[in-house]
């Protein structure tokens, strides 16, 4: 009897083991739907084009403003910049810009409240669940709609479709 008690405890722990793979694997995907659907809606909405030097590219990179790590700002659109390559990697993170450029050029971006706002959400507490990320994504749909007149599996189709073309 304790043996099959045991065995019975084995399997349980194993089931609930399995269910929280799951979840954070739906959770890996969702967050990773999110952070491309929010690099493209900050790359549509300032038409590829670096917002430090001008130049206008397909390349161009969204940026966070505060950095991807906080959950509380990661998604907001608010909180990107598309960049190129070179400002990015060089001026942002190369320490060519000192911290007080870099904040100059942010507040310049997207405006000194929007910044100050940013740099307050940032502080706030949140829980880095599944269910958070999926509240993103229903947000970021939208958005996404909003912008560009259609879902984004119709876009990402789109666009499949003029490339093979």
């Amino acid at each position: 009897m304790k043996e099959t008690t045991k065995k019975k405890k084995d399997l349980d722990l194993l089931i609930e083991n399995h269910k929280i793979l799951n979840r954070g694997k739906a959770k890996q995907k969702v967050v990773k739907q999110n952070d491309e659907i929010w690099s493209l809606i900050v790359r549509l909405r300032d038409n590829f084009t670096c917002r430090m030097c001008g130049k206008s590219t397909k390349f161009v990179e969204a940026a966070h403003i505060i950095g991807r790590d906080n959950w509380n700002t990661r998604w907001d659109t608010r909180n990107g910049v598309s960049l190129c390559y070179y400002c990015h990697r060089f001026k942002i993170h190369g320490g060519r810009l000192t911290e007080e450029e870099k904040i100059d050029f942010y507040k310049n971006a997207v405006g000194e409240e929007t910044y100050e706002n940013l740099l307050e959400l940032s502080k706030q507490p949140v829980k880095r669940n599944l269910t958070y990320a999926q509240a993103w994504n229903e947000l970021l749909r939208k958005e996404f709609v909003k912008l560009t007149g259609m879902s984004f599996e119709e876009f990402k189709k789109a666009m499949k479709e003029a490339k093979n073309d």
